[in-house]
């Protein structure tokens, strides 16, 4: 049983390095089509998406902070 539980609790860990790492990839991806839109001087673009990225940060907190107090559903 103790072993069970250990290789549960580093599955979880490991899912959620991945969410971690999956958010950072696109928050980086976001950030680079803001500058895409910044350069070319699509002002109506890019501050749709300012108020995305701001909205996605928002988000991905809420599902870090569910993860991490134990009430994520799969």
């Amino acid at each position: 049983m103790g072993v069970q539980l250990s290789f549960d609790e580093d599955t979880q860990k490991e899912k959620h390095r991945q969410k971690l790492f999956l958010d950072a990839v696109i928050l980086r991806a976001l950030k680079n089509l803001l500058g895409f839109y910044s350069e070319t001087m699509q002002d109506e673009k890019r501050t749709e998406m300012k108020h995305f990225i701001t909205a996605y940060k928002h988000k991905s907190i809420n599902v870090s902070k569910r993860e991490t107090n134990g009430s994520n559903l799969h």
